[in-house]
């Protein structure tokens, strides 16, 4: 530990140690505890409540020490620094201990701590006004947007991570809906050997405009997956999956799941160059109309071309088919692929593509989702943040029952700009420009819109 000036620790008064460090140890914790026992209200998890209860009297506990440390240092600066550093150190990680935490770096990596559980708390700011946003099918609307989003992050030991955001979004045009939009997600991973395992888990409760539907829809989703791989020696290594998500909508087309399953084969043909082919298949079953299944075999390839260049792809073809309907099977070209560039260490240049199919929100359709985006991100000046992003994107609507006739196809393109930097060390602020052109053989879905805003956020 690097000592610090230390003259100011004199202001502090022996009168106000004991005051100050129960203001802070309670009323901190109180206040944050507070803020997220509602959360677990707008997650549907009320047996929740009995945690909070109990973690808010253990971190305490916690918040009282690290009182202690903090202010007890300002009020005995002179033993302090009598001290030796490494003295000093090991009586802060003693006492840390005692509250539960391993060390003073990890209090440090996390702002707030309770046993092996670190607290980052993150809130933004963004404000938007646009014109050209769908409230309707042929309808567009000028309108400012106003979003706060409080949060929490957890690091839960050395292994999983987790995330909790709310976003309450505030619209000046009566033509909108003001939503509260909710977001968690929680992931993990570990090895054994040569095994390895991963899991991930994703929950969002939305209500936006989106371009499909040409209206606020409300959508909940959830996506979890189980990935495992196996290394067979240097070179060669199997991968193996599974994937669950589901969506659920109001206002729009029934809800679905789908199950999804791959199996993979890797080789390491160079240090930099990695190849392997997978074999996928999947079910979709839906609330309302026909359900699918489908077989997706996949080559892929991920190579560090040069130290400026890397690829990463993956192509192949996907056969879909529908039960209890007379239409006929569909074969579909896919892929996916990212090409990055980094000219300069202030330079990032990157080019994704991405071609599938997806469930409409319509029912007894599907779309056929193609996109292209190029992205420049540059520093200017040692500390503002430059990023540049074209997208281009087709849309085709095809039925799954045979007699329906479908004929809508859609294609867009945005131009976005932003500028940012980062503030109070661990915040940022910035502004953005954003016009879209989407253009649709059904005028109803048709529509051009341009976008001002600016933005603050920080993590703890």
């Amino acid at each position: 530990m690097t000592d610090k000036p230390t003259s100011w620790f004199g202001y502090v008064s022996s009168t106000t140690h004991a005051a100050a460090k129960r203001i802070v140890a309670q009323s901190t914790f109180d206040y944050l505890f507070l803020c997220l026992k509602p959360f677990t209200f707008f997650m549907e998890m009320a047996p929740l409540n009995a945690w909070f209860s109990t973690a808010r009297r253990s971190c305490r506990g916690a918040a009282m020490i690290a009182a202690v440390l903090t202010i007890g240092t300002a009020a005995r600066a002179e033993s302090v620094l009598a001290e030796t550093s490494a003295a000093a150190t090991q009586r802060m990680d003693d006492a840390l201990k005692a509250a539960g935490v391993t060390s003073i770096a990890a209090a440090i990596t996390s702002p707030l701590q309770w046993a092996n559980i670190g607290l980052r708390p993150h809130f933004s700011y963004r404000y938007l006004y646009g014109d050209g946003i769908r409230s309707g099918p042929a309808r567009s609307e000028k309108t400012s947007v106003h979003t706060v989003s409080p949060g929490m992050a957890f690091e839960i030991g050395s292994r999983w991570t987790a995330d909790y955001t709310a976003s309450k979004t505030f619209y000046s045009s009566d033509a909108f809906r003001d939503r509260l939009d909710h977001s968690a997600r929680l992931s993990g991973a570990t090895s054994y050997g040569d095994l390895s395992l991963s899991a991930d888990y994703h929950f969002s409760d939305t209500e936006a405009p989106l371009a499909e539907t040409a209206e606020q829809t409300r959508q909940r989703t959830h996506r979890a997956s189980l990935s495992a791989g196996y290394s067979l020696g240097s070179r060669t290594g199997l991968t193996s999956s599974v994937s669950y998500s589901t969506r659920s909508a109001v206002r729009a087309t029934p809800g679905y799941e789908d199950w999804s399953f791959v199996e993979g084969l890797q080789y390491q043909v160079t240090p930099t160059l990695r190849a392997g082919i997978n074999a996928g298949f999947g079910f979709v079953y839906l609330e309302e109309g026909a359900d699918m299944s489908y077989v997706r075999p996949q080559a892929t390839v991920s190579w560090q071309a040069t130290d400026k260049v890397s690829l990463g792809a993956a192509a192949g073809w996907e056969e879909r088919s529908f039960d209890d309907s007379d239409q006929a099977n569909r074969g579909t070209p896919t892929y996916t692929g990212s090409l990055a560039y980094r000219p300069f260490e202030t330079t990032t240049l990157v080019l994704t593509g991405s071609r599938g199919v997806s469930v409409s929100f319509f029912r007894d359709q599907i779309t056929e989702n193609q996109s292209w985006s190029l992205s420049l991100q540059q520093r200017l000046l040692g500390y503002l943040n430059l990023g540049v992003t074209y997208s281009w994107r087709t849309v085709d609507f095809e039925a799954t029952q045979a007699g329906l006739a479908v004929s809508r196809s859609d294609d867009g393109n945005t131009l976005s700009v932003s500028l940012s930097t980062r503030i109070f060390e661990r915040g940022s602020i910035g502004i953005r420009y954003q016009t879209s052109n989407y253009d649709s053989n059904t005028a109803a879905f048709a529509y051009d819109s341009d976008q001002y805003g600016a933005e603050f956020s920080y993590r703890f």
